[in-house]
């Protein structure tokens, strides 16, 4: 097995599911993190693992590639094959805004029964389901938060990666001025760890290391509406937090105008919000990368 990241998260939910017996009522996890942080590799990881116990059965999901899929039905099928269901389900969050009060509350309820399925969800948000005192799924998920990597571990995960592709190992500064720039995750270090060389500039060599990624930025901007476009954009040109009041005048929108579209971004998980005081709000991209995509790729 490769370099697990976040390790201890991995290693607290298998001894969380090794601790489930086969009648036991589950305990269901749920971890949020940004895009590219590695969710989806701890996800895989889990299921790679987990496929190994006999009295275990894991079902990985994509909810965005399996637009079909029916939780409540799944939840009910309780066992396969006289073992233990581990739902494994990559961006969770998108399945939970598509249900309405009535059938999350019944999925709760589905989820205290005896031997009901072990659920280790993903999200790019910590929905209020998990954190408003009354909601349907509140104190029924262990949450937790993926950070950036530390220094030493995404040098580490970045020279295993360079071993596994049998490259040349390269211990270059501008390896580190480079993830400064966009961001110490998995993510970032498999696209740098690709590169054949690190001779030239850091512009030049976050250029190259980003460029498998340009379509999909510029077509996820692209199918912005308009006027959402135009806010989006001028937040992520700035390449800093700015206030509505910024916004409003360099895209001469009205603050109702704007306003619906800050809270659609941020519910899309495209921007982040900060509340420095009661009256003043400041608005930023999420994803450090699409911001050094942006600064250095678009010529």
């Amino acid at each position: 097995m490769g370099l697990i990241v976040h390790k201890n998260i991995y290693d607290e939910i298998l001894r969380g599911v090794n601790t489930e017996t086969y009648g036991s009522i589950p305990q269901c996890y749920y971890i949020v993190g940004r895009k590219g942080y590695g969710k989806t590799s701890l996800l895989i990881n889990l299921l790679k693992e987990l496929s190994k116990y006999q009295q275990i059965y894991p079902l990985y999901i994509d909810s965005i590639l399996t637009p079909t899929f029916d939780l409540e039905k799944t939840i009910n099928m309780n066992k396969v094959n006289e073992k233990r269901l581990v739902l494994l389900i990559d961006d969770l969050d998108i399945i939970l805004k598509s249900l309405d009060e009535r059938s999350k509350f019944n999925l709760r309820s589905l989820l205290y029964k005896e031997g009901a399925p072990i659920i280790i969800g993903t999200g790019t948000n910590l929905i209020p389901d998990f954190t408003d005192y009354h909601a349907p799924f509140y104190d029924a998920f262990i949450l937790y938060n993926l950070k950036e990597l530390t220094v030493e571990e995404s040098l580490c995960l970045f020279e295993n990666m360079r071993i596994e592709m049998g490259l040349p190992m390269d211990h270059s500064k501008i390896i580190l001025e480079a993830l400064d720039e966009i961001g110490k995750t998995p993510r970032a270090c498999s696209l740098l760890s690709k590169l054949k060389s690190f001779d030239s500039s850091l512009s030049e060599v976050i250029s190259e290391a980003l460029s498998p990624l340009d379509l999909y930025y510029r077509e996820k901007i692209f199918t912005m509406p308009l006027s959402q476009r135009k806010t989006f954009v001028y937040i992520l040109s700035q390449g800093k937090s700015v206030l509505l009041s910024d916004i409003r005048k360099a895209t001469e929108q009205s603050s109702g105008d704007i306003t619906p579209q800050l809270k659609s971004l941020a519910n899309k998980g495209l921007i982040i919000t900060t509340k420095e005081s009661a009256k003043k709000t400041e608005y930023s991209v999420a994803d450090k990368m699409m911001c050094a995509w942006y600064k250095y790729c678009r010529e």
